[in-house]
């Protein structure tokens, strides 16, 4: 069958405080579990990172990101026989958040809880407001970085005017079938440290700016099928934005799939709603997921990724997903295995087709 096939990588925080020493183990068994994966699901097209690529949004550490993890990735995948094109969207540890003690009455604006709304006129629809030369500045790094196209250069792909990391792109199957892809920045908001859900944005308008003819429902149906790129999920967003933006971007029956990851969990919701399409919610797990927690500061480790597939079969779109995670033992240490843990699979590691 005629097919688009995608890895979905999320949340690998390079940089992170005593991530060096462990990640060669985990780029082992990654690395490894691709050539298991590739037969099932691949050659992959494209690889879609949803965001939280480095820690702190630094130009050395994006540097450092091309030298010890993509670069390496990228020469796996050439002995797997395949060349995928890079997409991402920035997570909040890809900007460069403002000193706490910035004097800047823009950065304090941004960063309270619940103001966004208040100037978000001036936000959107003026190219000089300094609330967003403030989110440009913060992605300054992740903007420099893009900016060079790693490992998607010969490949078209539309930036956005309004935000960093807001796109448009196509692919066309080997059978003449258009998948359109469009990546959002929902982690502008998140300036400073205590940013919590229902507190961030997204607006239309970034969506419109991304497309070159500024008509979205019109790019949506030059499309056979279409998938949506955020960091966060719709939780994330204040109410505003979760029920009247959020719907008018991706309204049931418009993306086949909306990926996400920042909460380092596998985790697939779809739903309808009075008989419509379905939409579909698919959270990514942290590709290098290290937190500390409680009085005695226990340790959090959290590794996985996943592979997608739409297929086309006469009149019919076929959707699967592939998710991995990696267990550990304490003779075996890391490994990645199928995810049976937050997801139903058939025979093969994959859900049913949908």
């Amino acid at each position: 069958m005629d097919a688009f096939n995608w890895l979905h990588l999320t949340d690998l925080h390079w940089g992170l405080t005593g991530q060096n020493p462990l990640w060669s183990n985990i780029r082992e068994q990654f690395f490894k579990d691709l050539e298991v994966l590739r037969p099932k699901t691949g050659p992959w097209h494209a690889v879609l990172f949803t965001g939280d690529l480095v820690q702190q949004g630094t130009p050395d550490e994006f540097d450092s990101l091309e030298d010890k993890v993509l670069g390496p990735l990228w020469e796996r995948f050439r002995q797997l026989d395949c060349n995928p094109v890079l997409l991402t969207v920035p997570g909040n540890h890809d900007l460069k958040r403002p000193d706490a003690k910035s004097r800047s009455a823009a950065v304090r604006w941004l960063r309270t809880p619940g103001r966004f709304q208040e100037i978000a006129e001036e936000f959107w629809e003026d190219d000089e407001s300094e609330y967003r030369r403030e989110v440009h500045q913060a992605f300054a790094g992740y903007r420099q970085w893009w900016a060079a196209r790693p490992h998607c250069s010969k490949h078209e792909i539309d930036d956005g005017r309004l935000l960093p990391g807001d796109f448009t792109t196509t692919f066309q199957t080997a059978g003449g079938h258009r998948i359109g892809i469009l990546g959002l920045n929902t982690t502008f908001l998140q300036l400073g440290d205590q940013i919590k859900a229902k507190h961030l944005a997204c607006d239309l308008r970034q969506f419109q700016q991304a497309c070159k003819e500024q008509d979205v429902a019109g790019w949506a149906g030059r499309h056979n099928v279409c998938l949506l790129m955020t960091h966060q999920g719709p939780d994330w967003l204040d109410d505003p934005s979760r029920k009247k933006q959020y719907p008018a971007i991706n309204p049931a029956g418009r993306f086949a799939v909306h990926l996400f990851g920042h909460m380092h969990q596998e985790t697939l919701r779809g739903f309808s709603q009075g008989g419509g399409h379905v939409v579909r919610w698919w959270q990514g797990c942290s590709l290098f997921g290290l937190e500390h927690y409680g009085d005695q500061k226990k340790e959090d480790r959290r590794h996985g990724y996943s592979a997608g597939t739409i297929a086309f079969d006469g009149d019919q779109v076929l959707l699967r997903h592939w998710p991995r995670a990696a267990t550990h033992d304490e003779v075996n240490d890391w490994r990645f295995v199928r995810d049976e843990v937050n997801c139903v699979l058939q025979d093969d590691g994959g859900t049913q087709l949908t």
